[in-house]
């Protein structure tokens, strides 16, 4: 047969991914079906159930007496698949025919097709009491299309190849139902917990058609010559090769060929990238009888992408550290990077039958990235690759009994599969706990199935415990609010008691609710409102109703922020020490330096003490973090490895007996938002991959196993920013974790060799010359075994050196100040050089080292081992900032005076001073409008260029979809995707006086809440709240009119919780929103101690709090139910914002209180009262006048 080339629907390189069923049998010998039997065998369902999308993807519905199946694209919640489970092994003869039986119905025509399709499904682990659409098993094999009519009846699917396969392996066959369409008709199936007509399979001796050729029992089809050229599929013979005059290739079910060879190249013209399709083999003879039971393969077809061999891409160091890539390109490049920056290794790997294997040789412990590239022969294709791993040395932490390493986690989430690397962390024990409402589902019904038991079965399994945090609200109680009632109370403290009987032996403690004092305490229209008295009686209540079971089970309270202090004063003069066995805190310090915690917690202290008749109570720290988000408040993910280990030494040093990092995965993929950066693991759909590693998670399990089992003695006095904690082991071992606040250049004072630990957990032995070990101490902490007399500051090395741009080397110089009265020949091993350090007595040596730097922005670590006779005698190093090589910035903006005109401005900064930087094209979309524009040009070193892009008639105040794309430099692309609106700002100055300025109100106003979004509980209108707002600026100042329609004028907060009362909230940066991560965020608000002006968010080094330099007034007309507010911020409050950078980025909400508690706002843009996320922001143009 000819082989034509294989041609793809899409031209992109694609990836096949190959399950191959073989049917094997005992001593290979082939077995055939009884052809003189008509017995039928029915096998019973063992186990069914569906599974539903959307908000409901961790509900089990295992006890459901009907299986559904529909898919609907529009809404999730309404799209439902079914699992079904056959206990094989009570049958012991041969296999003929199978046929799947169900009794179905299309119970809502509202949609189409009428029909299903079954799939074969290989994991059988899976339980009916608990899967969940979370965790569902994967649908293997297309096995039929199912047709299903509107009135009930029995159905019959042909299943013998899959159940032949099945018997021949685990005597299990799964089976998986899906709908493939948008919006599909609902269909009911019985299931096994129905009453009558339960599915079932027939078994049966007799083949289909017993004149049709036969197979063996090992008969399989397989992938040959699978690549960039095509892909074959070769099957074996029949039995009967002489009975057999033609083969019928299927593809999911439909017949695509008739052959007479063994060997079929399939010239696809119609597989989607991203689908899986199961190849089938029947067999035919010239009286056109075929065979029912033949072979088959599934093959998926993604891109060209990066397989995990390991959850999470953490490894031991003792196993292969092994990553797959699944492609059809010939070769695959790949460089492995270490946290530092520098390459570790290298190589080029080759395809075999769709996939890459990449062994990585393994060179130390640590964080790494991994980049590769497929490439295609012709080198005309080729597809970035990019991930991150960690490498740990093995430790057994089920043999520890305790340690204060905890971590908060939200198991429910679909993270179950991350338990095994939350163990090899060194977590003892994890934060973590399902809600009342899903508890209690049923009034005085409490469910733990299958969630949380699904993750409480694997903690277990991997010797981790649990503190469960007891939440929020329940539908039977309180209206649905943070109870406030005696009878919501009791309800709250039954179900914190059923949890902690449920799992009382996995549980080291419960904590009553979780931070009441803020916005978990005032949900619904509850009264409670977040305050302190209605917190202690929820405690007190809880406490007494759980002891009253299990007197010795520990329950804490508080569960705040640190910085509540007057709220935890407040609790605590009513009694709740008393009922509580320990306070637990929150004490977030991002993006601020850890060591400001221990003067924190000393307040605490004083205050249990002065409320416990001078006792301590016990401190555990059940949630704190430093998320990696891009904003002025967030940290890159070195300063979150550094700050991390940082943080847990001094809360230990403080005396807190447990804390628990927040948290174990990132929540989202918001790149500006915190909520969505805290973990330690990246989320499930990063583009890194699933739950991989941040540096931080290496530096976290590295930390456990430097101090597990090492107890805290004392903080040591050194030099000012040195800071070092000594540890002991029980014996006369020693360890100091040890860190400087600023770079310093050290000694170490000691006549033995010590060994010192990195924060990534590599061990090097340094001997001391004339009782000297020379260090240079960074943020980075490191460990010090062994025993010193001290650490002091030392100028014999000195690091210095300066910035660094992308793409460039890092220059960097050391300098020896030889001080004794000694000639000092020492080496320098920095990567891959080495460098001559010598000096005479008085005199200084200075050597300028070159390292390769980092293609991208970012930090830029450089060690440098020094030696002295052959013997390692000090660690040198240096952290360089890299900036970008360059900057793309995309202007919206006004041209002219009026009427004016809108383009999109593309400026292009090339800030190297050596390499020019080619321009090649510009490719863009705004709304409906798109367009191609060709540069070609280059601009020399250190220099800008600008290029417009002309726009017609652009709407006003609309936000705009946009996708610019700018090609330049070797292969690059800047790609900003987000909203973009033309908002004018004019000039124009105000008379701050309560009273809106005629020439400013006359002209149409910057935002008109009608076109907010309102998030008011039970809004009733325009004269409930809304109102319009104008901007304008002078050379003095930035102006903020507001005139809000509202029908209640309350104000019962000040300072820094103003936002509870009416008020506007603002928030300003410069560019693109989530361009520029130094934002402003400020509210205005009469209060009782006067109109104020307050500021929440800064960029770094400008104070929060009150602002007095400003001019506010808010005034209140009572007939007209109207609120008027004036503010006039000088520049200098807004710095380095500026109207001559032409376009600006804002978002504003007005918070509604009508006297009782706050409402809810209406916000114009976002990213302020939905979550902090300058992304949100509209952009807006000054208008040079």
């Amino acid at each position: 047969m000819y082989l034509t080339p294989i041609t793809w629907k899409r031209s992109v390189i694609l990836s096949l991914f190959v399950i191959v069923s073989l049917f094997v049998t005992s001593g290979g010998s082939s077995i055939y079906a009884l052809e003189n039997s008509n017995a039928v065998t029915q096998i019973p369902i063992q186990a069914d159930t569906y599974v539903n999308a959307g908000s409901l993807a961790n509900t089990n519905y295992g006890t459901d007496p009907m299986l559904q199946v529909r898919t609907w694209s529009s809404d999730p919640n309404y799209t439902r698949e079914s699992y079904m489970k056959f206990d094989l092994s009570s049958y012991s003869g041969e296999v003929g025919s199978v046929t799947l039986n169900v009794y179905a119905a299309v119970i809502n025509t509202n949609g189409s097709p009428l029909a299903f399709q079954l799939y074969g499904v290989e994991d059988d682990t899976w339980t009916e009491n608990r899967v969940t659409w979370n965790e569902k098993p994967v649908m293997d094999h297309y096995l039929a299309n199912v047709n299903v009519g509107l009135t009930w009846k029995w159905i019959q699917v042909d299943v013998t190849s899959f159940v032949k396969a099945q018997l021949a392996s685990d005597q299990v066959a799964s089976f998986g139902l899906t709908q493939a369409a948008k919006s599909g008709a609902l269909i009911h199936i019985n299931s096994k917990e129905n009453a009558v007509n339960q599915p079932y399979l027939s078994l049966s001796h007799r083949r289909v058609d017993p004149s049709a050729p036969r197979w063996p029992s090992d008969a399989s089809v397989v992938i040959e010559n699978l690549g960039e050229n095509g892909l074959d599929l070769k099957w074996s013979e029949t039995q009967s090769p002489g009975n057999t005059d033609n083969y019928q290739i299927y593809q999911n079910g439909k017949s695509i060929a008739t052959v007479t060879s063994d060997t079929y190249h399939i010239p696809i013209q119609d597989l989607d990238i991203g689908s899986t399709y199961t190849f089938k083999i029947e067999a035919g003879n010239s009286q056109n009888k075929w065979s029912h039971d033949g072979p088959y393969v599934t093959v998926n077809v993604p891109k060209t992408e990066l397989k995990q061999m390991k959850i999470g891409n953490v490894f031991n160091e003792n196993e292969p550290i092994q990553f797959k890539v699944a492609t059809l390109l010939p070769s695959v490049t790949w460089s492995v990077y270490d946290m530092q920056g520098a390459k570790m290794s290298e190589g080029t790997e080759f395809n075999d039958r769709g996939n890459a294997i990449i062994n990585v040789p393994y060179s130390k412990r640590g964080y790494f990235k991994l980049r590769a590239t497929a490439g295609s022969s012709d080198q005309q294709t080729s597809v970035p690759l990019e991930t991150s791993f960690a490498v740990l040395s093995p430790y057994d932490f089920t043999a520890v009994a305790d340690s204060p390493f905890g971590m908060a986690t939200h198991l429910h989430r679909g993270q179950t599969n991350t338990i095994p690397i939350i163990q090899q962390a060194g977590v003892k024990s994890v934060r973590d706990g399902i809600e009342w409402h899903a508890i209690e589902k049923a009034k005085g019904v409490y469910t733990f199935n299958p969630v949380p038991d699904n993750y409480m079965a694997k903690l277990k399994e991997q010797g981790i415990d649990m503190l469960f945090v007891s939440g929020y609200n329940n539908p039977f109680y309180d209206n649905n609010g943070t109870p406030y009632t005696d009878q919501g109370r009791e309800g709250f403290a039954n179900y914190a008691e059923a949890y902690v009987d449920y799992y009382k032996d996995q549980l080291i403690a419960m904590e009553a609710y979780n931070e009441f004092h803020g916005s978990f305490g005032k949900r619904g229209n509850s009264p409670a409102n977040s305050r302190p008295d209605y917190y202690f009686n929820l405690l007190k209540k809880t406490y007494e109703t759980v002891k009253a079971s299990h007197p010795e089970f520990p329950v804490y309270g508080i569960v705040a922020s640190e910085d509540a202090v007057s709220w935890i004063e407040e609790v605590f003069k009513l009694g709740g020490l008393q009922y509580m066995d320990a306070v637990t805190l929150h004490p977030y310090r991002y993006p601020s330096e850890p060591e400001g915690l221990t003067e924190s917690l000393d307040q605490i202290k004083a205050l249990i003490r002065q409320y416990n008749n001078g006792q301590d109570k016990p401190i555990w720290i059940t949630e704190f973090g430093y998320p990696t988000h891009n904003a002025a408040n967030g940290v890159d993910e070195i300063i979150q490895a550094n700050y991390l280990v940082r943080y847990y030494v001094s809360a230990i040093s403080s005396g807190v007996e447990k804390i628990y990092w927040y948290d174990m995965v990132n929540d989202g993929l918001r790149k500006d938002y915190n909520e969505d950066n805290f973990g330690l693991l990246r989320n499930a759909a990063d583009p890194f991959g699933a739950f991989t590693p941040k540096p931080a998670y290496t530096a976290y399990a590295a930390m456990t196993r430097e101090l597990t089992g090492w107890q805290f003695h004392e903080e040591e006095s050194l030099e000012s920013d040195l800071k070092s904690y000594l540890f002991m082991d029980g014996g006369q071992n020693n360890k100091r974790v040890v860190w400087s606040l600023e770079p310093a250049s050290a000694v170490i004072k000691t006549n033995q060799p010590v060994e010192i630990t990195d924060m990534m957990g590599n061990t090097r032995t340094y001997v001391p010359t004339n009782g000297n070990i020379y260090v240079t101490l960074t943020g980075e902490p490191i460990y010090i075994k062994g025993n010193i007399q001290a650490i002091n500051k030392d100028a014999m090395f000195t690091v210095s050196g300066g910035g660094a741009l992308s793409g460039e080397p890092v220059t960097f110089q050391v300098e020896m100040n030889n001080t004794t009265a000694e000639v000092l020949d020492f080496t320098l091993e920095v990567e891959d050089q080495s460098y001559a350090l010598n000096a005479g007595p008085g005199q200084t040596k200075l050597q300028s080292v070159v390292v390769n730097g980092l293609d991208e922005p970012g930090t830029r670590i450089v060690k440098g081992v020094l030696k002295a006779g052959g013997q390692v005698v000090g660690l040198l190093q240096y952290v360089a900032a890299v900036e970008s090589s360059e900057t793309v910035q995309i202007r919206p903006v006004f041209n002219g005076t009026e009427p004016l005109s809108q383009s999109i401005k593309v400026q292009i900064r090339n800030h190297s001073k050596f390499n020019a930087l080619p321009v090649h094209r510009i490719d863009w979309q705004l709304g409906t409008l798109s367009g191609h524009q060709e540069v070609n040009q280059v601009l020399q070193p250190d220099s800008t260029g600008t290029f417009d892009i002309a726009l017609q008639n652009v709407e006003l105040g609309k936000s705009l979809s946009s996708d610019v794309k700018v090609a330049y430099g070797n292969n690059k692309t800047y790609v900003y995707k987000g909203n973009i609106d033309f908002n004018p700002v004019y000039s124009g100055t105000l008379n701050v006086d309560g009273n809106p300025d005629p020439l400013i109100v006359v002209k149409a106003p910057t935002i008109d809440l009608s076109k907010g979004n309102v998030k008011v509980n039970g809004y009733q209108g325009a004269d409930d709240l809304s109102g319009s707002v104008w901007l304008n600026y002078d050379n003095d100042n930035f102006y903020l009119t507001a005139k809000i329609k509202d029908n209640i004028h309350a104000y019962p907060a000040t300072d820094v919780n103003m936002w509870n009362s009416d008020s506007i909230q603002f928030a300003i940066s410069n560019g693109l929103p989530g361009e520029d991560p130094n934002y402003y965020e400020y509210g205005i608000s009469q209060t009782s101690a006067g109109s104020q002006i307050y500021r929440w968010m800064a960029p770094v080094g400008v104070e929060k709090g009150l602002v007095t330099n400003g001019e506010v007034r808010v005034a209140r007309d009572e007939a007209q139910k109207l609120t008027t507010y004036e503010l006039a911020l000088p520049w200098s409050e807004l710095a380095p914002i500026m109207t001559e950078s032409g376009v600006f980025n804002f978002s504003l909400l007005v918070n509604d209180n009508d006297g009782n508690q706050r409402r809810g706002f209406i916000e114009w843009g976002g990213g302020i009262g939905d979550g902090k996320a300058p992304s949100k922001f509209r952009s807006m143009q000054w208008i040079q006048e």
